[in-house]
């Protein structure tokens, strides 16, 4: 498994996922995204992940410049899926990933899941399964499952994009 943070050199030609959802923004919120990084990890997933963080630092203390936003921009274009997880709250709103959420819907090539306890998530639902037919996930486990399974759908016994 390859994994590839802001800022660096992307993968192409391999299957990829990039982690949509909020990212923190104080030294005291915990990512979500080094337990997902886990978790495909134990699945034996053998892709690319993007993670639209800073490689030794894991939230932003200070509002995301436009450089950083035209890399995780060129991530997020470049990832076969994009896994929504919003375990939102008032310290993680994932104001971005919304706007990303609804640039891609269209797309199609989405996974979305949040928590049962995640806030302000009625629009994306709606959506979600409205425009996809989709019921969201509500563990992370899952979420990633379901992406590991698309993803390998989308592959044939060679590993060729289908």
């Amino acid at each position: 498994m390859d994994i590839i943070y802001t800022g660096e050199r992307l993968i192409k030609n391999k299957k990829s996922c990039f982690l949509a959802g909020p990212t923190p923004r104080d030294k005291n919120t915990l990512s979500w995204r080094g337990e997902a990084i886990e978790i495909f990890n134990r699945l034996g997933f053998d892709g690319a992940i993007y993670v639209p963080e800073l490689k030794n630092k894991s939230y932003y203390d200070n509002e995301t410049s436009d450089y950083e936003i035209s890399l995780d921009q060129e991530m997020l274009e470049e990832a076969d899926i994009v896994m929504f997880w919003m375990p939102r709250d008032m310290n993680m709103l994932g104001l971005s990933s919304n706007v990303e959420f609804g640039y891609l819907l269209n797309k199609g090539n989405i996974i979305y899941g949040r928590p049962d306890d995640a806030i302000r998530c009625e629009f994306l639902d709606f959506l979600y399964e409205k425009k996809l037919g989709k019921k969201y996930l509500t563990t992370l486990e899952a979420t990633i499952k379901e992406t590991i399974k698309n993803l390998e759908s989308r592959y044939d016994d060679e590993k060729v994009w289908r």
